[in-house]
This record gives structure tokens, sequence and C-alpha cells, in this order.
């Protein structure tokens, strides 16, 4: 009986049944395969996920994954259509009673990068909108979408989305937020390599729309945002003490202290893994041969083996950002992590 054939209605009834399941096990394949640079993959894989999701009816679902689509887009300089995924994630957003914030942000930076300058304008003008509704609420989808965009190798579009949570904590006086988006400023900093060009410049001037702060708000934004190029500024300084014999990796970084990988340069030879340290700042760490497979967004952890630290020279900290070059007796000590960015609740 269990191997009858079934007619169509209850074929397509357990169809919708497993589609649910499918699905999201299709959407972790596919964030999982993101974690690693491997977009293609990733985007084969969140396509079916979607697939499955509009057979089991889940909004919800659709919108997370047509915004992940919508960021794999973006990472392979296809603007017009992340512009059209995540409209279609706003669009699932609101079916489901979920906010649509980050998803209009991303369709109007996505607009802005093909040149359509009258789309981008007005949803960055209906975000702007839902912001000054509550500043406080619009915090976390704004760190999360900056985040994102860290984790597709965009630092500098991630830059201006954390002005814009910082500007929401401050005008919202949540201290624990302007700590956390301090943080992560200084982080972005060092990914952020290179010069403002006028492209950055005219999204700085989009995404500027987002909010606006006067007064005593505007003040302590300026002021935090001194201190955060304070930070920055201090951790380009090279690192005074570097040694050539190989020491335990705690006399630099202390065991259970993971590092951000913020990019990864291929070079001949080996890889540099470019990564920041809340104290220390920036550092590459240079694997040549065989190299754990690292992505912008990971954590890296160095215990139980030795390392030789070298200052960098003028060229590699001008254009990456770092203070010092690390050696590792043994890459197996290295582990990676994922640290997954957790979509709120009720989706933001």
């Amino acid at each position: 009986m269990g191997l009858a054939p079934l007619n169509d209605e209850l074929c397509m009834i357990a169809h919708r049944v497993m589609a649910g399941p499918i699905s999201r096990l299709e959407s972790v394949l596919g964030l999982l395969a993101g974690s690693l640079g491997r977009n293609e993959a990733s985007s084969l894989h969140l396509a079916r996920a979607l697939s499955q999701a509009s057979l089991a009816v889940d909004a919800s679902a659709e919108s997370r994954i047509m915004h992940h689509l919508g960021l794999m887009a973006i990472a392979a300089n296809e603007p017009e259509r992340a512009a059209s995924l995540f409209d279609g994630a706003s669009a699932q957003s609101l079916r489901s009673g979920n906010s649509n914030l980050r998803h209009l942000i991303a369709a109007g930076i996505s607009r802005h990068l093909s040149g359509d300058g009258d789309g981008a304008d007005s949803n960055i003008s209906e975000a702007a909108r839902i912001i000054d509704e509550d500043e406080s609420s619009a915090i976390e989808p704004l760190v999360i979408l900056a985040r994102s965009l860290m984790g597709i190798d965009r630092p500098w579009l991630a830059l201006e989305i954390f002005d814009e949570a910082l500007e929401c904590a401050i005008e919202a006086e949540i201290e624990s937020e302007v700590d956390r988006i301090r943080n992560l400023l200084t982080l972005v900093n060092v990914a952020a390599v290179g010069v403002e060009d006028d492209e950055r410049r005219s999204l700085r001037r989009l995404l500027d729309g987002l909010n606006r702060v006067e007064g005593i708000a505007e003040e302590r934004v300026e002021t935090v945002t001194e201190e955060v190029d304070e930070a920055v500024d201090a951790q380009l300084v090279p690192i005074e003490e570097t040694w050539r014999e190989w020491r335990a990796s705690n006399d630099l970084v202390p065991d259970g202290e993971s590092l951000s990988v913020v990019r990864v340069v291929e070079g001949e030879g080996g890889l540099l893994a470019i990564v920041h340290h809340s104290d220390l700042g920036g550092l590459g760490i240079w694997l040549p041969g065989e190299a754990p497979e690292l992505a912008p967004g990971q954590r890296l952890t160095i215990s139980g083996t030795r390392i030789k630290l070298a200052e960098p020279t003028k060229d590699l900290t001008s254009s990456q950002n770092i203070r010092g070059v690390i050696a590792v007796e043994s890459t197996e000590a290295l582990k990676v992590s994922i640290e997954a960015i957790q979509d709120s609740a009720p989706e933001s």
C-alpha cells in the first residue's frame, strides 16, 4: 500500500508537505556556500530553495531567499537583477506582515549601481519614511544589511549603512548599540581600502537621505565618528615588536580570541588573509600552499601553534590597511567558524 501510486491531488499535497523542509535545507546549503565565497553554488542552492518555498506558500521564506539571491547578484555585478530580487523580497515581506526596510534600501543601492537614479531615490525615500517613524526599530535591519554587504566583499557599501545605523542608535539614545556599531565601524574601515571615488561619493549622498540628524544628536554623531577615526589611525601604526623566530601564537593573539576575516588576497604561492582584531587592528596572515577555505565574514582562531610576526611593507600597509604580517607554522591549527547573521523576528 505504501508504494501505491498517488493521484494528482494527493501528489500535490505530498509535494507541498515536503517543500518546506527541502526549502530550509537548500537555504542552509546556499548560505554555507555563500559564507565560503562560492557565490555560484550559493545562488544555485538558493534558487532551488525559492522554488520549494513558493510551492510551500511560505512568504517569509521567499522574502529571505530572494534577499540573499539579490546579494549574490550584487556580488556578481548584476545590479538590475539584484534590484528585481530585492523588490520581490520587499513584496513578500509586506505580504507576510513584516518590515521591508532592508529590502528597500538594498533595492535602492542596486538601482543606483545600475544607473536608475529616479528608482533609487524612490526606494530610499520610502525607506527614510519607515526609519523616521521608529529609529530604534531600524537599527537591527541596517546592521544586518551592512554585515551582509561585508560578507560579499562590499565594505564601502557596508560603511555607509553602518553610518546610518549609528545615527539611529544615537537618536534613539541606545548606548549599547552605539558601542556595538562603533566597533563595527572600526572593523569595516580596515576592509574599505582605496580612495573614495565619484561613485562612492554619489552613493553616500543617496544613503544620507535615509536619516537626518540635527542639534545634539548631530554633535554626538560627529564625536563618535572622530573616535572611530582615531581608533582606526591608531590601529594602522605598525606593531612595535616583531619577531623572526617561531613563538607561541598566544604571544600575539590570546587563545580563544577570534579574528574577523575581512578580505582574501591571492598571490604567488599562496594567499594573504586580511583579518581584524578588536584590539590589534588589521593584520595579514600569509598562507602558502594548502590553506583553509576563507572568505569575508568568517571568524578565524589561531591556537596551539607557533607564529612569526613581520612588519608589512609600505605598499601592503597602504593597500590592505594592515599593521603586521603573520606566518603560521601549522595551518592545521587555524580554526574557521561562520558567524551567522540572524534575521530579526519578525523579519526586518
